[in-house]
This record gives structure tokens, sequence and C-alpha cells, in this order.
């Protein structure tokens, strides 16, 4: 089963970058590629990463309903900009969740 990740600082706020005037939450699609982001942005220290279970993606589509767009990174390029990923949906991210039948 694949794993996701989104980072949340410890007062439950996630990482959201805006990106074309949008707010926008990123996606990690492993937790490798995660702490690569990790190394060219140590900002990013204050964040833990989170792996999307069930809850997690409940609180994604209430964001994602507010107007909150979702990036999922890339694993080949690590950008320290963080804009390198490909626009998604959280259907699209359940659907990668999904175990394969």
């Amino acid at each position: 089963m694949a794993h996701l990740f989104v980072m949340q600082r410890a007062n439950g706020e996630y990482l959201t970058e805006t990106i074309d005037n949008n707010r926008t939450l990123l996606v990690w699609p492993d937790f490798l590629s995660l702490q690569k982001y990790k190394v060219f942005n140590p900002e990013l220290s204050v964040f833990l990463p989170k792996p999307i279970d069930s809850r997690v993606m409940g609180k994604l589509q209430a964001m994602e309903k507010q107007g909150t767009k979702l990036l999922l990174m890339t694993t080949e390029e690590h950008s320290p900009d963080l804009k390198d990923g490909l626009p998604t949906t959280v259907d699209k991210l359940e659907e990668s969740l999904r175990p394969a039948a």
C-alpha cells in the first residue's frame, strides 16, 4: 500500500504555500522524498511528517472544499522553492491509496 505524507506543525497546522495566488497544500509521495525536501528547506524543521490516513483525508477534503489546492510533490527533482509538483485532488489521492485489486 502506498503512503502519502503531508507536513504538520505541533499545533495541527498543515504546511501550505501560496502558489499562483492560491493556498496550496503540499503532499509528498513517500517519506524519502519528503526528507529530501527538508534538506533543501531547513525552515521545514518545525513541521513533522504526517502519513495520510482516513482521518487526515477527511481534513484534506474539508480544506479542498474551502478552496485549498493540492500539489503532489515530485520524486525526481527536489526544488528548494517547493513548487515542483503536479496539481492533484483528494479524489486522486484516495485512488492512489487504494490497494490494487
